[in-house]
């Protein structure tokens, strides 16, 4: 579903962190902890595009919107015509060793445990790669934190250091 309206990028938090909140009449076109692309479009045909998890603050839901992008595209206190879409898509930073971390929503959504295979779509600028990967997962309780799931990528003409988007396509 693709719903578009008006709104305000307004501050997320002290630290410069931005909030886009969702209008209460579309909220049964998505569900909280999922990701959605979300197009911001002002006057002056400027466009920033973003995969978004739908998080709640205090009563309303919307998207955060992290801090370097609010900064590098000045959104607080703008108005934007808004396209929001849902997505399987969700965001991911490549290392320079090809490593992907996912998230943990996803990982619990989709009931991944380690060594398990999955075909992977990766979405990085305007070129997509398709693999399949093998789940790893890292023990981080001696550092006081969860464990993180991850996946290396390995081809050789992908992108490294670098920000994208990745699909699950399915498990093999």
């Amino acid at each position: 579903m693709v719903i578009q309206y008006n709104g305000r990028v307004g501050k997320g938090n002290s630290r410069g962190v931005g909030w886009l909140t969702l209008p209460f009449r579309f909220r049964n076109s998505f569900e909280l902890g999922k990701y959605a692309k979300v197009r911001l479009s002002l006057v002056d045909c400027t466009t920033t595009e973003l995969h978004l998890k739908i998080s709640r603050n205090k009563k309303c839901w919307g998207f955060y919107i992290p801090k370097g992008i609010c900064l590098k595209n000045n959104l607080i206190g703008n108005t934007y015509d808004i396209i929001i879409q849902n997505s399987n898509n969700f965001p991911i930073t490549i290392s320079v060793d090809k490593r992907i971390i996912i998230p943990l929503s996803i990982v619990n959504q989709n009931d991944m445990r380690p060594e398990d295979i999955w075909e992977v779509e990766l979405e990085i600028g305007d070129q997509n790669f398709q693999e399949p990967v093998i789940i790893s997962f890292t023990d981080r309780s001696y550092r006081n934190r969860i464990g993180e799931y991850s996946f290396t990528v390995r081809l050789n003409n992908i992108p490294v250091a670098c920000k994208g988007t990745c699909l699950l396509i399915r498990k093999l």
